[in-house]
């Protein structure tokens, strides 16, 4: 009767400790720190930034019971050096599409022409260190670490976690990046774009530009032309830059926009046509333009690309 009491409470035990991990399972425990810069190749700290990545979808939930959410920044040996909630709604909404999650400094912004999910608020070290994404659960509560440089007593992570990767201490100029095996490389930073192996220093100067997607492009009703580019496959990060329209023939331009557009990804620019370039395609319903698209990887290797490109009013 005894055993057969104990057998019932065993059984009561890890049922309960079932039910605890399910939750921890499916709310947050994919989300991983991916990528982490410290300074620019002139030794500017005022451009950092913490990129994490869930590949989780919609089960990471990110959910009230194990808040708050944060990023925690730790020295060489463990000592806790700062940290910072982060928002759980944003959370859930990139995971749920699987896309970087940028936590970035107003200096990275501007350097990178990104915008990130949240303002970074801690400072990160510059010699050796570890940035973690942690939970409310008991300790360890950390889930995910990136860390650089050498590490003398790395922080615990949670038996549902995703574990603790080390790279070098990323050059200036360079960041270190998660790789598809785990493996963390420092290379040309990539904030709110695929990671890449490639560092600044060896990048080959061999980006294609971006391409047209279409050799035809409608005008709205409010005058603006949307114009289809692709960032190839093989691009380092992203390609940054402006798409301008002008005549065929003679001087002057139609309209210009910029854009920012992942490697392999097509994005819709949208062009504000000029007066005369609104008058020049009321005349026929369609207009022959010369597009320009003048655009940079995140190496900074430059490449202009052009297409003669017709413009069609789009139907009443």
């Amino acid at each position: 009767m005894r055993g057969r009491r104990i057998a019932i409470l065993a059984g009561g035990l890890l049922g309960g400790m079932a039910m605890l991990a399910a939750p921890a399972q499916a709310t947050y425990h994919l989300n991983q720190v991916n990528e982490v810069m410290l300074a620019t190749s002139s030794g500017d700290s005022s451009v950092q930034f913490v990129e994490f990545i869930d590949r989780g979808g919609t089960e990471e939930q990110f959910t009230p019971a194990f808040a708050p959410y944060k990023l925690v920044v730790y020295d060489a040996g463990g000592n806790k050096l700062a940290e910072q909630t982060l928002d759980p709604t944003k959370l859930r909404a990139a995971a749920a599409v699987g896309r970087e999650y940028l936590v970035s400094t107003p200096g990275t912004d501007s350097a990178f022409h990104v915008t990130g999910d949240e303002r970074l608020t801690v400072t990160l070290p510059r010699g050796a260190g570890q940035a973690c994404f942690e939970g409310n659960t008991p300790p360890p509560t950390a889930v995910s670490c990136l860390t650089w440089g050498t590490i003398t007593k790395p922080v615990g992570i949670n038996m549902f976690g995703t574990g603790s990767a080390n790279g070098p201490v990323p050059p200036n100029g360079e960041s270190d990046q998660r790789q598809g095996n785990s493996a963390i490389l420092a290379a040309c930073p990539t904030p709110k774009a695929p990671n890449t192996s490639k560092t600044c220093g060896t990048v080959k100067p061999s980006f294609a530009g971006v391409s047209f997607a279409a050799h035809t492009a409608t005008v709205d009703r409010r005058g603006r032309a949307l114009v289809r580019l692709r960032c190839p496959a093989g691009t380092n990060g992203f390609c940054l830059g402006s798409l301008t329209l002008k005549p065929v023939s003679g001087r002057g331009r139609f309209g210009s926009e910029q854009f920012r557009i992942s490697a392999t990804k097509t994005a819709t620019v949208v062009v504000k046509l000029s007066r005369a370039g609104r008058g020049a395609l009321g005349h026929h319903g369609k207009l022959a333009v010369l597009a320009v698209a003048t655009a940079h990887d995140s190496a900074g290797t430059p490449k202009t690309t052009s297409l003669r490109l017709k413009l069609v009013a789009a139907k009443p």
